[in-house]
């Protein structure tokens, strides 16, 4: 279930409430108990085929628990996932320019054709493996 309210955006998932605010161009969350049952837009990230495209640029998800979750293609530029449980997570084709996984854990997740460039990886290693000029 999606909610639109004026410059907000309320999203039903499973264990509580994700609040993105979309005010002034930015975006806020409030998290309780993130999980891959999140609908974004109509768009589930354990269903990526219809949701290639689907833009959570700058979102703020630290701390969430994203286990299994498929963001094949979708644009997480500037998104940050500082300390999130990517465990099997697919972001294949994904854009996660200037993203920020600092201390997420990334095992068995997929980066297949996944553009890396400022992204800031687990360790603190800043991943310019995709930037040009």
């Amino acid at each position: 279930m999606v909610v639109v309210v004026a410059v907000a955006l309320v999203l039903v998932v499973s264990g509580g409430l994700l609040y993105v605010d979309f005010q002034n161009g930015s975006s806020k969350t409030q998290k309780g108990g993130l999980s891959s049952s999140v609908v974004y837009n109509g768009c589930s990230p354990a269903v990526a085929s219809a949701c290639a495209g689907t833009s959570l640029a700058a979102a703020d998800l630290t701390d969430a628990n994203l286990t299994g979750a498929n963001f094949s293609h979708y644009d997480l530029s500037f998104a940050n996932l500082e300390n999130a449980t990517l465990v099997g997570a697919n972001f294949s084709g994904a854009n996660l320019q200037n993203a920020n996984l600092l201390g997420a854990n990334i095992t068995n997740a997929k980066f297949d054709n996944a553009y890396l460039c400022g992204t800031v990886m687990p360790t603190g290693y800043i991943n310019n493996v995709d930037c040009t000029g």
